[in-house]
């Protein structure tokens, strides 16, 4: 996924995952690093293969809008975080979500949302009023699905090394990004989302009884060091 990003800007990467073992984590980030889609098929049918790069062509020769700039006004934007960060193409026939936090607690009054073909110089612009056209919710820890959702995005952009905070070290030639695995937690913890850096247990607090079980310790004389594999 890395090494597809560095080439962003000089081609369109798109990716196809066949069978149902297939790493959709995998092809998805191949994609999204590529400015492409991901397609998958299940099994090997020759005629669902050709369907779904059929569908590839049709996005790929199509003319996409690049440079997505959305500004905001009448906030702070310093305190507005956006996931993902470096905005991909918009393409046909495919949706795109973009998710801000606004740690300032007065809306937006205005936001502007821009985006440019290359090929033909086009540019499109989009004005949203940010009282009449937007829903703004509160920030909250409970079981807020469009927050989780947010978060999500953003430990995604950290995990692939895509944030502003790698982004910010890289253009500094800092030789190893960190402080990404703290965001992680950060986020992670605060919104309940499991990552490469947290994980939960549920617990059922209103059905469960207390019990005792006695760990057994076996003595064993095997001697592993001999069998080949490290211990």
């Amino acid at each position: 996924i890395k090494f597809v990003r560095k080439f962003r800007l000089k081609a369109r990467v798109f990716s196809l995952g066949i069978g149902s073992h297939v790493s959709r984590l995998l092809v998805q980030g191949l994609a999204r690093s590529g400015r492409g889609t991901a397609e998958f098929v299940d099994g090997d049918s020759d005629q669902a293969v050709f369907e779904a790069v059929e569908r590839q062509m049709n996005v790929a020769v199509t003319p996409a809008l690049d440079d997505l700039q959305i500004t905001w006004e009448g906030s702070n934007s310093v305190d507005i975080t956006q996931a993902p960060y470096v905005t991909p193409p918009l393409l046909i026939n495919k949706r795109f979500l973009m998710y801000f936090f606004l740690e300032n607690k007065s809306p937006p009054t205005r936001v502007k949302v821009t985006a440019r073909n290359y090929m033909s110089n086009f540019t499109i612009e989009y004005n949203i009023n940010g009282e009449d056209d937007a829903i703004v919710l509160p920030a909250s820890t409970t079981s807020d699905i469009i927050h989780k959702m947010a978060a999500r995005a953003i430990i995604q952009d950290l995990e692939e090394d895509a944030s502003k905070l790698s982004f910010d070290q890289i253009e500094l030639n800092e030789n190893k990004v960190t402080g990404v695995e703290e965001a992680i937690v950060r986020f992670g913890l605060k919104y309940q989302i499991a990552s490469s850096q947290t994980s939960f247990i549920a617990v059922d607090n209103d059905n469960w009884s207390q019990t005792h079980a006695e760990l057994e310790i076996v003595e064993d004389d095997y001697n592993y060091s001999n069998d080949g594999y490290n211990y």
